[in-house]
């Protein structure tokens, strides 16, 4: 049987090691451009697609991909979206809070 990522269940099963560094991955998680000009409600948008991307990850025991996802999503909700300036109207505040208090599943 194959994975939501194609990988049979029994790789599935057991943790992929991972081959990088934190810092190695710290690097690629920051490895993306905040653009202001786009409409908050897209990168509202992406920020729930990399949380739900990376609980598959997870969920898959692929460690160093969820990580990443995991570290983006991080940086974008509390580092990058507040300073949007869409970020100041109230439905987007109420959004953003949303953000903020992921849950962690285990």
């Amino acid at each position: 049987m194959k994975s939501r990522t194609g990988a049979s269940s029994e790789a599935a099963d057991r943790p992929r090691l991972i081959s990088r560094s934190i810092a190695e991955l710290s690097a690629i998680a920051n490895e993306y451009d905040f653009d202001p000009a786009l409409r908050l409600r897209y990168w509202i948008r992406s920020a729930s697609t990399l949380e739900r991307q990376a609980r598959i990850y997870d969920d898959e025991k692929v460690y160093d991909e969820a990580y990443i996802l995991y570290m983006r999503y991080a940086q974008l909700v509390l580092n990058s979206l507040h300073t949007h300036p869409e970020a100041r109207r109230i439905p987007e505040k109420v959004l953003l809070v949303k953000l903020t208090k992921v849950s962690v599943k285990r």
